[in-house]
């Protein structure tokens, strides 16, 4: 005969006590872990979609669009960019800034009598859309992507702005 377990009703009352009390914090465990990943997806996305965008206009010639006009070529390289961000560009206050510098600190490149090959989705005047401490004076292509985004828990929400530079040497 097998012996029967008994529950005394205080017993049950205080594993449930103890259920709800664990309970937010597993939840919030839980949302915090699942909001956090998709956070970072977001953010490999947004990397790799830098890179990509970067290498893309150093190899990218620019005598194939109308004769000295950066923005062209600047554009070209930014749908590069959305396009491979897997759709995380399209977010409201994503971010997207081209730019092909020269010298050091880092000057717009411009030809003379061209237009700057400079774009930027938030706007603004044609400058370098991050000082990367080059030195040389050779041509850079500069992508910066950023990403709004934020890692919630049931009773807390973290925002946070993913943000992605990269910058490769132009090769024509």
């Amino acid at each position: 005969m097998t012996p029967r377990v008994v529950h005394r009703p205080s017993e049950v009352g205080a594993s449930m006590i103890e259920f709800a009390l664990i309970l937010p914090v597993v939840m919030m465990i839980i949302f915090a872990t699942i909001t956090g990943g998709i956070a970072m997806s977001h953010d490999l996305n947004i990397s790799h979609a830098a890179r990509e965008a970067t290498r893309y206009g150093a190899t990218l010639p620019d005598n194939q669009f109308a004769a000295g006009d950066g923005t062209d070529w600047a554009i070209a390289v930014a749908n590069d960019a959305r396009d491979r961000a897997s759709g995380d560009l399209g977010a409201t206050g994503a971010t997207i800034c081209v730019a092909l510098v020269t010298g050091s600190p880092g000057t717009v490149y411009s030809p003379a009598g061209g237009s700057a090959y400079f774009y930027s989705s938030g706007g603004g005047a044609a400058a370098p859309c991050f000082t990367d401490g080059g030195t040389d004076a050779n041509r850079r292509v500069q992508v910066l992507l950023t990403f709004p985004a934020r890692i919630e828990a049931v009773a807390y929400t973290q925002t946070f702005t993913i943000t992605q530079r990269a910058d490769a040497r132009f090769e024509f």
